[in-house]
């Protein structure tokens, strides 16, 4: 069985070849399509994308770093929680921007993992 490199993994081994993919006209016109037809069928969730687009770059940043410093692998724990501190302030912004309570420390943690769970899910991109 061919073994699986999530989009983090490869992002951490090649980040520049990723970061050029993401900020290349294919990768914008599928984020900027799918966020219009998102926000045209329910404006409400324009605060819940810029949140999760936060996340990437946030996370992707810390990726990078972690990379840089060959510390990429076994370092989950500490990336996640990198990721938690720095997504904090926007998670709360966004909960005080829809009217909803601020989210718990579980909650937070939840959030952050599921930005991480959407780039994992992904393969890396093709070369």
């Amino acid at each position: 069985m061919a073994s699986y490199s999530s989009f983090l993994k490869v992002f951490g081994s090649d980040v520049k070849k990723v970061f050029s993919w993401l900020t290349g006209p294919q990768a914008q016109t599928i984020i900027s399509t799918g966020e219009s037809v998102a926000i045209a069928i329910d404006p409400a969730l324009a605060p819940i994308l810029a949140l999760v687009n936060v996340g990437i770059k946030e996370t992707l940043e810390i990726e990078g770093l972690a990379s840089a410093a060959g510390q990429q692998s076994g370092t989950g724990a500490q990336k996640l929680g990198a990721l938690i501190a720095t997504l904090t302030p926007a998670i709360y912004s966004t909960a005080a921007s829809l009217k909803v309570p601020i989210p718990d420390q579980q909650q937070v943690t939840e959030i952050a993992n599921s930005v991480v769970t959407i780039l994992n899910s992904f393969g890396p991109p093709a070369a």
